[in-house]
């Protein structure tokens, strides 16, 4: 599945390196890697920062409650792991 990004632009981070893997459920909420954010004052032991773009709605909250009560997660030998897991690393536009 390819995602360019969030659909809504109050949500895209442009300064942000968006994560992004090809077999994402569409459901998972968008994680952008960004060089800094305000509530970290001290970059001395913190070297990666991930923003989580969700929706906080009382609706959307319980659509990814009841959601996330049906994952499941893969087995299969480390090899698939890996490949299933690779991020894709794309700024937003």
């Amino acid at each position: 599945m390819n995602i360019p990004g969030h659909p809504e632009a109050a949500f895209c981070i442009p300064e942000g390196q968006l994560l992004l893997n090809p077999n994402r459920d569409s459901a998972f909420p968008y994680l952008y890697k960004v060089d800094k954010h305000p509530l970290v004052t001290d970059q001395t032991h913190i070297q990666t920062i991930l923003v989580l773009i969700v929706d906080t709605s009382k609706e959307a909250r319980h659509a990814l409650y009841n959601w996330e009560s049906t994952l499941k997660v893969p087995l299969g030998p480390d090899s698939r792991m890996d490949d299933l897991g690779m991020f894709i690393q794309q700024t937003c536009r």
